[in-house]
């Protein structure tokens, strides 16, 4: 069940300027999220024109937030492949419940699925997404910075 009072939706105008503080507090190392307020908030109005992006509310605040991004599908469409892209939350049970939300919404787009999303080893959330389901299928040396690893998490879904 739903944490009491809270919705998940897709994004919304009036979330941008949260969307900044949460991604600014939960990823303090990521370029895209540090420095000006207004070059955070283009870069999110940006992506969320290209791709979907679900959040999850209570009545005051944004508990949980991802861009939804398809890379691609084999020949007749019956299998895509998707990536979650800037996975952050306050609230971890919110993330469980939008994590599962948007699975679902992806699983409805084709009779298979891929989901992938890379994590660099300085970042939260490893251990939530191997708790649900997620498994380490690579490592990328060097990726968002000098000297960190980057993992590539996945999770196939028929």
């Amino acid at each position: 069940d739903l944490i009491p009072s809270m919705v998940i939706r897709q994004v919304e105008s009036q979330d941008f300027e949260e969307m900044a503080e949460l991604y600014s507090k939960f990823f303090p190392e990521h370029d895209k999220f540090s420095g000006d307020v207004d070059k955070i908030l283009s870069y999110l109005q940006n992506q969320s024109n290209s791709h979907a992006c679900f959040v999850s509310k209570d009545k005051h605040k944004l508990l949980a937030v991802t861009f939804v991004v398809r890379l691609g599908e084999n020949k007749n469409g019956s299998h895509k492949r998707w990536r979650f892209r800037h996975f952050a939350y306050k609230d971890e049970k919110a993330a469980i419940e939008l994590l599962g939300a948007v699975e679902a919404y992806i699983k409805e787009q084709s009779n298979t699925v891929k989901i992938e999303l890379n994590i660099a080893q300085t970042e939260k959330g490893f251990e939530f997404y191997a708790a649900n389901g997620y498994s380490k299928e690579g490592e990328l040396l060097n990726h968002f910075r000098w000297g960190e690893v980057c993992f590539v998490l996945g999770k196939s879904i028929e």
